[in-house]
C-alpha cells in the first residue's frame, strides 16, 4: 500500500482571530508530503495578510481565494478540487485538531484503506458560561463503533441515525471525496452543507470505520455561527436555507435512480434539518419575532414540514409558542363564503351529530359548508346531507406533515374562509390553529366537554389549553359554568346548546307509557359507565321484578371492542340475561325513546352536553342520571332526576319510582317536554351570526350559582388529579418493591452463589482480555 498523504481543507470567512490556531493544530502533525488548503471565502477582514504570512512560513500551506463570499459548501468543494492528498480532512477555521489525530489515522489506514474513518468531537464552550456541555451532547457526535460496508455506511447514518453526518470529525478517501464534491450542486448551501456532502459520499462509500478511543476534533462552540445566543429573524432566515440541501439530495437521488432505502435516508435527513430549524426558532429567535419567524420558516420549508417540526420540538408545550404570538384580527365571514367543520367522523356520536345539525344553521346564514373528517363517511349519509367533504389523515406523534398538507389543500380547493374545530381536546388543535390563523382564516373551537377534562386525569396539558384557546377567534361552550373558565382567556366565549335530532313537534304530549321498560342508550365506552347501568338495573329488579331494559349502543373505537362481549357476560353473572336486551346501534332512536318509561344515564360526571338527555327531553322521556350540576339542562329541567355519582342504590330507587309512580312519571314527562321546547326556541342562527359574522363579544350574565359550581368543580378536579398522580406513584413503588424482593431472593439463593463461584475464572479472563485490548488500542491497533 502506498504511503498515506493528507490534505486538510480549511474554509475561512472573517476568521482572522482563530485561523492561525487552527492551522497550527494541524501543521504540527503533518508529514512533509501532506498539505493544508486554506480557502479564503471572500473575507472582509485582513485574512489575506494572515494567510500570506502562513504560506511564507511553511510550503505545505496553500491558499485559494474565492473572490467573493460563496458559502462554506462551495469553499470546501473548491478546496477539495485543488487538493492532492490520498486522504481528506475538513477543519473549520475556528476549531482545532487535537494532538495525535494524524498518527492515529495513519495507523488505522495502514491495515485497510477505509473510505471513511470517523472519530469523536470534544466540545468546548467559549461564549456563554451559562451553557454547559454534558456527556449526552458529546456523545451526539460520537461515531458508530466498528466497521460498516456497502449500503450500511449510508443506512446507519441516514436511515437508522446511528451516527451523525458531520464532516469535521471524519477522514475521507481523497478520490471519493473529490468525486462527491463534483456531484454537489454548484451553488451556495450555507446550512445543511455537511449533510449534503456526506449524503453523497456515503452513497458511494464502500467501507467505514468508527474509532472508539478518543475525541480528536476540538469544536469551539460559540466561536463561529453556532452558539446559544439570541438570533435575529434575518439570521434565522439564513438557517432555514438548509432546505436547499434537501432539494439537492432529492435531485441527486433522482439522477441516480436510487432505491427506496436511500429515499428513506433523505427523509431522515430532511426531518433532522427541519427539526433543527424549529429548535433554533424555539430556543434562540427573539421572542418578539416568533410570528415572523414562523412565516419565514414556512416560506422556506413549506407549511406542512414547518408545522410538523414545530410540533416535534415544542412537544406538549405549545403554550410556550402561543404566549409569544399575536395575530391580526381576521376578516369576518359573509354570505357566499365557505366554512369548514372539522370532526373525527361523520356519525356515531354526539359531537358528530352536532356537526351535521349545524350544517343547516350555517346554510341559513348564506354560507357554503365543507366537512373535514378523520374517516371516510357512509356515502349514502353524506349524499343525503348534500355537503362536500375531505378526509384528513390523522397526525402521527412524530410527523403531521400529511395531516397539515391535507388541510392546506382543502383550504385551496374549497376556498375555505373559516374553520369550526370540534376536536377540542386534540393535541393537534394548536398546530392546525397556527396554520389556519397564519393564512388569515378565523378559527373557532366548539367544546364538547368540560374544561377540567385533562385535570381529571392528572394531565399537565390542562395548564396548556388556556393559552391555546386564547388564540382562537371564538369558543363555543355548552354551559355557563364551562364558559366561566374559558372567558378568563378568550373574551369571545359563547354559550350554546346541543340541538336535538328529535323534535317535540313529533311527540304526542298526551301519550302515557305504562310499561316497566328502562332505556340505556349511548356509545359503549368506559366514560359512559355501562357496567354501572347493569348494577343499577339489578337493584331495580329487586323493587320492580318485571322491569326490563333495552341496552342500545355499540363500540365506536377499536380498543373498546371487547366491552360489548364483557357487558353481555356481566349481565349473565347478575342474572339479567332474560330481562336485558342488547340491541346494538340503531339509526331509529325515537322508537326506543317512545317505548321506554324511564331513561338511565350512568356517564362519568364530565360529560359536556349528552345528546341523549336532550333527546329524552324532546320525546318526554323522564331521565335518571348521575349528577351533572354544571349542565344548564340538568340544573333547569324537572324532567331529570339526578343522584350522586356511583350511588347504585339511589339510582335504582329513582328509576323504580318513575316506573311505579304515575304522578312522578307525568310530572317529569311534562318537565322534559317544557325544557325541550325552550331548547328548540334557542336562536342558533342569531348566535352563529354573532360568532362568525361579527367581532362582538357576548353579553355576560352574573350567574352566582354557576360561579359556585365552577369553584367546586375546579377544586374537586384538583383533588382527583392529585389522587391519580399519587396512585401512579404508589403503583411504581409497589413494582419497585416487588422487583427488589425478587432481586434479593435471587442474589441470596444457593444457585446464585454457586453460579458466581463457577463463573469467577471466566469473568477474570474477560477483564484481562479487556485490559490487553485497551493496551493494543493505545499502540495504534484499530478497534473493529
Amino acid at each position: 500500500m502506498s504511503e498515506t498523504t493528507f490534505s486538510v481543507i480549511i474554509p475561512s470567512y472573517n476568521c482572522v482571530g482563530t485561523l492561525p490556531n487552527a492551522v497550527q493544530s494541524v501543521l504540527c502533525q503533518l508529514g512533509s508530503d501532506d498539505e493544508i488548503v486554506i480557502v479564503d471565502d471572500g473575507s472582509e477582514d485582513n485574512t489575506q495578510e494572515v494567510t500570506r504570512e502562513l504560506t511564507e512560513s511553511d510550503e505545505r500551506i496553500r491558499v485559494i481565494q474565492m473572490g467573493k463570499n460563496s458559502g462554506r459548501s462551495l469553499a470546501r468543494c473548491s478546496g477539495v478540487a485543488a487538493s492532492k492528498g490520498s486522504r481528506i480532512l475538513f477543519l473549520d477555521a475556528d476549531d482545532e485538531f487535537k494532538p495525535g489525530l494524524v498518527d492515529r489515522l495513519r495507523s488505522v489506514l495502514k491495515d485497510q484503506a477505509y473510505d471513511v474513518v470517523h472519530f469523536g468531537i470534544e466540545m468546548r464552550v467559549l461564549r456563554d458560561d451559562s451553557w454547559r456541555v454534558d456527556e449526552v451532547a458529546q456523545k451526539w457526535f460520537d461515531p458508530y463503533i466498528g466497521c460498516l460496508y456497502d449500503e450500511a455506511v449510508f443506512n446507519k447514518c441516514f436511515v437508522e441515525q446511528a451516527y451523525q453526518w458531520n464532516l469535521a470529525n471524519k477522514c475521507f478517501d481523497g478520490n471519493l471525496c473529490r468525486m462527491a464534491c463534483a456531484r454537489v450542486p454548484n451553488q451556495s448551501v450555507q446550512r445543511g452543507d455537511d449533510s449534503l456532502l456526506y449524503f453523497v459520499i456515503s452513497y458511494f462509500a464502500k467501507s467505514y470505520c468508527g474509532l472508539s478511543d478518543a475525541r480528536y476534533y476540538l469544536y469551539n462552540f460559540g466561536a463561529g455561527q453556532d452558539s446559544a445566543r439570541t438570533i435575529s429573524c434575518d439570521e434565522f432566515a439564513e438557517l432555514c436555507k438548509s432546505v436547499d440541501a434537501v432539494t439537492a439530495m432529492e435531485t441527486f437521488l433522482q439522477e441516480q435512480g436510487a432505491s427506496e432505502s436511500y429515499w428513506d435516508g433523505m427523509r431522515g435527513a430532511k426531518k433532522s434539518l427541519v427539526d433543527g430549524c424549529a429548535n433554533k426558532l424555539r430556543t434562540q429567535l427573539e421572542p418578539s419575532k416568533k410570528a415572523e419567524g414562523v412565516r419565514v420558516f414556512a416560506a422556506e420549508w413549506g407549511w406542512p414540514a414547518a408545522i410538523s417540526a414545530l410540533r416535534t420540538v415544542y412537544g406538549d408545550r405549545p403554550d410556550v409558542l402561543a404566549k409569544q404570538l399575536s395575530f391580526d384580527a381576521p376578516p369576518t365571514l359573509a354570505p357566499g363564503d365557505t366554512i369548514a367543520t372539522y370532526c373525527n367522523g361523520f356519525s356515531g356520536g354526539g359531537t358528530e351529530n352536532v356537526q351535521r345539525m349545524l350544517v343547516s344553521v350555517w346554510r341559513s346564514l348564506g354560507l357554503n359548508v365543507v366537512m373535514l373528517l378523520g374517516s371516510e363517511p357512509d356515502p349514502d349519509e353524506i349524499a343525503e346531507l348534500g355537503v362536500a367533504y375531505r378526509v384528513i389523515p390523522a397526525p402521527m406523534d412524530d410527523n403531521c406533515e400529511a395531516h397539515t398538507a391535507a388541510i392546506a389543500q382543502a383550504v385551496v380547493d374549497f376556498g375555505i374562509k373559516g374553520i369550526v374545530y370540534h376536536r377540542w381536546i386534540d393535541r393537534q388543535l394548536f398546530w392546525d390553529l397556527l396554520y389556519t390563523k397564519m393564512q388569515g382564516i378565523p378559527f373557532f373551537i366548539h367544546c364538547h366537554g368540560l374544561f377540567i377534562h385533562y385535570m381529571l386525569f392528572g394531565d399537565p396539558y390542562f395548564g396548556v389549553m388556556p393559552y391555546v384557546f386564547g388564540c382562537a377567534d371564538g369558543i363555543m361552550s355548552l354551559s355557563e359554568v364551562d364558559a366561566l373558565h374559558w372567558r378568563q382567556f378568550n373574551h369571545r366565549t359563547f354559550v350554546t346548546v346541543n340541538p336535538s335530532q328529535l323534535s317535540t313537534k313529533d311527540t304526542d304530549a298526551t301519550k302515557q307509557v305504562h310499561n316497566h321498560k328502562v332505556l340505556w342508550l349511548g356509545r359503549i365506552a368506559p366514560e359512559k359507565m355501562p357496567f354501572d347501568a347493569l348494577e343499577v338495573f339489578q337493584r331495580v329488579r329487586t323493587i320492580v321484578p318485571d322491569a326490563t331494559m333495552d341496552f342500545v349502543g355499540s363500540v365506536t373505537q377499536d380498543f373498546f371492542v371487547g366491552m360489548e362481549r364483557d357487558l353481555v357476560a356481566h349481565a349473565k353473572r347478575l342474572g339479567l340475561e332474560d330481562s336485558v336486551t342488547f340491541t346494538g346501534w340503531s339509526n331509529d332512536l325515537r322508537k326506543y325513546y317512545d317505548n321506554a318509561r324511564v331513561f338511565l344515564m350512568t356517564s362519568e360526571p364530565f360529560e359536556g352536553f349528552p345528546l341523549t338527555l336532550g333527546e329524552c327531553q324532546a320525546t318526554g322521556l323522564p331521565s335518571v342520571a348521575y349528577d351533572l350540576p354544571y349542565l344548564t339542562l340538568v340544573r333547569e329541567s324537572t324532567g331529570i332526576q339526578t343522584v350522586e355519582f356511583g350511588n347504585w342504590d339511589a339510582a335504582a330507587s329513582a328509576v323504580a319510582k318513575v316506573l311505579t309512580d304515575d304522578e312522578a312519571y307525568t310530572r317529569m314527562r311534562n318537565g322534559a317536554l317544557k325544557m325541550a321546547q325552550q331548547i328548540e326556541q334557542f336562536d342558533f342562527c342569531g348566535l352563529w351570526h354573532e360568532v362568525l359574522m361579527t367581532r362582538d363579544a357576548p353579553d355576560i350574565r352574573n350567574d352566582v350559582e354557576a360561579k359556585s359550581i365552577y369553584n367546586t368543580m375546579l377544586f374537586n378536579a384538583y383533588r382527583t388529579s392529585c389522587n391519580v398522580r399519587n396512585g401512579e406513584v404508589e403503583e411504581l413503588r409497589r413494582q419497585m418493591d416487588t422487583s427488589n424482593k425478587k432481586l434479593r431472593d435471587i442474589t441470596t439463593s444457593w444457585a446464585w452463589k454457586s453460579g458466581k463461584a463457577i463463573t469467577a475464572i471466566p469473568r477474570k479472563a474477560k477483564k484481562v482480555a479487556k485490559h490487553i485490548k485497551k493496551l493494543r488500542r493505545s499502540d495504534g491497533t484499530c478497534n473493529r
